[in-house]
């Protein structure tokens, strides 16, 4: 979101779960308000690709996404 303008200029690149199997599933995202970093912690609830657009399987990851000209670029996947 913009901060100035209030407007929605990009969303999350996939949905994650919040309850998983057990009840629970991991889910977190951290940013600061003076980066383009965005990491997004959990399970993708639908198919994603990795840094070098190949198909993942499910799992718990943690992705780092760097904001840029209102879009949000993958630049490194890390498997939890």
């Amino acid at each position: 979101m913009d901060v100035k303008t209030g407007e929605v200029v990009e969303s999350f690149p996939n949905a994650y779960y919040i309850v998983g199997d057990d009840g629970s599933a991991p889910f977190a995202v951290i940013s600061k308000s003076d980066s383009r970093l965005l990491i997004i912690i959990g399970v993708a609830a639908d198919s994603e690709v990795g840094v070098d657009g190949n198909e993942l399987d499910e799992g718990n990851r943690q992705r780092y996404y760097e904001f840029s000209n209102n879009k949000l670029k993958l630049i490194k996947v890390i498997e939890k």
